[in-house]
């Protein structure tokens, strides 16, 4: 009796690894579970529900929270931490002409309004209150490092506030290479 019951069982389990061999992988696989926990029913990001108290659907990320294949600076704002950037960081591009053209464009759309076409410092905003920025001709501007440079990108430095959100990370570094360019050229 015990061996019929387990050449029963062990038929019932060649026959049931026999189906899901054979099944079509383009079949619904059986679902055990209630419907809605299976597939849970979508909600319009700038609507309503009643799962949060506040109604609200779109959810702002909890704190800390890095957003995915966005690492984060590995540097604090003050400038002890500008000359550890300088130290540490190297600019990962190359001056092609591609490079320095997007360089350029972007010294243009962003950095000119207070550095001025030609990095003097001389935009027109200066004359209407704004303290004229240095010149990032000069010795001292010269003299930083890519890295500090950088640092300066994300955070900003003294009265120029952090430009991260407007210059995108892979510009930063271009807009380096054509400020060293300019650089170069104001002997």
């Amino acid at each position: 009796m015990k061996v019929l019951a387990v050449l029963l069982a062990l038929v019932a389990a060649l026959a049931g690894a026999a189906r899901l061999l054979s099944r079509d992988p383009r079949q619904r696989n059986l679902e055990v579970l209630p419907a809605d926990m299976v597939r849970s029913p979508a909600l319009k990001s700038g609507g309503t529900t009643d799962l949060f108290e506040d109604g609200i659907v779109q959810r702002t990320a909890p704190e800390g929270t890095i957003a995915r294949g966005a690492l984060p600076f590995p540097f604090g704002p003050s400038l002890e931490e500008a000359a550890r950037a300088g130290a540490e960081l190297e600019n990962p591009v190359a001056a092609t002409p591609e490079v320095l053209a997007r360089g350029e464009f972007v010294f243009a759309t962003w950095c000119s309004a207070c550095h001025g076409a030609g990095g003097l410092g001389d935009a027109p905003i200066t004359k209407r209150g704004f303290p004229p920025p240095p010149s990032l001709l000069r010795p001292e501007s010269k003299a930083l490092r890519d890295g500090e440079i950088y640092h300066a990108l994300v955070y900003g430095r003294k009265n120029m506030p952090s430009p991260a959100g407007l210059v995108a990370k892979e510009d930063r570094w271009k807009v380096i290479r054509y400020l060293r360019r300019l650089q170069e050229g104001a002997k």
